[in-house]
């Protein structure tokens, strides 16, 4: 999630990104990441599993999330969110923002 969330390129190194992470006082674990695809492949790690939060809020609430039903789902890969149903309370509420 703090990949996504935090705008890190995970094409860059594990000290690329925390240098370019020095001074950002945003989140508190700014320049404390612990992997990238270049560590993830260094360990020759060959499968990873993790978890996407696609919520979708509303704008100026305390929880943190998408404003849209298209930026959740833009922000998982598309393996993981094909054909996903919608529930009727979950289209209501999409369709009250």
């Amino acid at each position: 999630m703090n990949a996504m969330e935090w705008n890190r390129d995970q094409r860059w190194s594990v000290e690329q990104i925390r240098k370019s992470e020095e001074g950002m006082t945003d989140r508190p674990d700014r320049g404390r990441n612990t992997v990238s695809f270049l560590s993830i492949r260094e360990g020759r790690v060959g499968l990873v599993v993790a978890t996407q939060i696609a919520r979708v809020v509303k704008p100026g609430g305390p929880t943190p999330g998408w404003y849209s039903q298209e930026q959740a789902w833009a922000s998982i890969p598309l393996p993981t969110c094909r054909n996903y149903p919608v529930s009727s309370e979950q289209e209501a509420f999409l369709n009250s923002m």
